[in-house]
């Protein structure tokens, strides 16, 4: 008995169907892995907004911790900044760099207590201190902007303590009688913190760690800011930096990827001017926030 198999015709027409089928699962498989990650673009754009405004807003609700009174007195910080050049630092927000939006981004220097470095063990005399628990950066008069000090608490209120000394114990130029003799005291270093935009990287630049900078979020086009002294009105470029209580941040992000069935036909509002539209295929995503300095409000 013989049996009957497939013809040629029959399996080139069966091949013919199951490439045609591939292709049609292919197409729909790369059509949806596409949306997926034009979808997954924008989600991360959105959350690299999100994490920029958040470290943007613990800075400056923290601009003039453990120094606005000293400044209020006429007391400054003095050091090199990040390119070397020697600076005097007499305000919580100062060396304010206004650029339209138009044509690029703002720069700022904040200043706070911005990290603890241990407590105080003991005090031999009423102008001198031994830390424990250091960690941190270590406090040095012969260092940059490592040399002054904040203490927490302190019924003297937001001031800075220059230290003399590289050992324990350290010496202090004015007296610690507004420190609290029994319970836990912190430490904190006070210097300044440069805000700007580079290749499109927000970072930080502590002029403690000279020329390092901290990347605290990627993909974003512009920034700008702008300050308010009276709590209503706005501008770029106060010129009584020591009354500014307020900063409004115009962030804007843009996607790590171009979307090919998109235009970006949008304007953006950034405060002193408006952007746009690009007319690329990159998704962008505006962020904006006003950030009260709580120094302020405790006066």
């Amino acid at each position: 008995m013989s049996e009957k198999g497939f013809s040629l015709i029959e399996m080139l027409v069966s091949m013919f169907c199951v490439v045609i089928i591939m292709v049609s699962v292919y197409d729909v498989f790369s059509r949806q892995s596409g949306i997926n990650t034009v979808e997954q673009g924008i989600l991360d754009l959105q959350l690299n907004s999100r994490i920029a405004i958040d470290r943007l807003d613990f800075l400056f609700s923290h601009a003039g911790f453990g120094c606005a009174d000293s400044f209020a007195d006429g007391d400054s910080l003095q050091g090199e900044d990040d390119v070397g050049d020697s600076v005097v630092i007499e305000n919580a927000i100062s060396t304010i760099v206004d650029s339209n939006a138009s044509a690029g981004s703002d720069s700022v220097v904040v200043s706070y207590g911005f990290q603890k470095v241990g407590e105080i063990e003991d005090m031999p005399s009423s102008t001198q201190i031994n830390v424990e628990n250091e960690k941190g950066p270590s406090v040095d008069e012969n260092a940059n902007f490592k040399n002054y000090i904040s203490f927490y608490p302190d019924i003297a209120g937001n001031v800075f303590y220059e230290v003399g000394g590289s050992s324990e114990p350290f010496s202090v130029d004015r007296s610690l009688d507004t420190i609290a003799k029994n319970g836990t005291v912190s430490i904190y270093m006070v210097g300044p913190v440069k805000v700007f935009l580079e290749n499109s990287v927000l970072q930080f630049r502590n002029y403690a760690y000279n020329s390092t900078a901290w990347n605290a979020t990627e993909h974003v086009e512009r920034i700008q800011f702008e300050y308010s002294t009276d709590g209503q009105s706005w501008e770029s470029s106060p010129t009584d930096l020591e009354d500014i209580q307020a900063v409004r941040v115009f962030l804007l992000s843009r996607s790590s990827r171009k979307d090919p069935g998109y235009t970006d036909t949008k304007t953006y509002d950034m405060g002193d001017a408006t952007v746009g539209p690009f007319n690329d295929q990159y998704h962008r995503d505006l962020a904006r926030k006003t950030i009260w300095i709580r120094s302020q409000l405790e006066d």
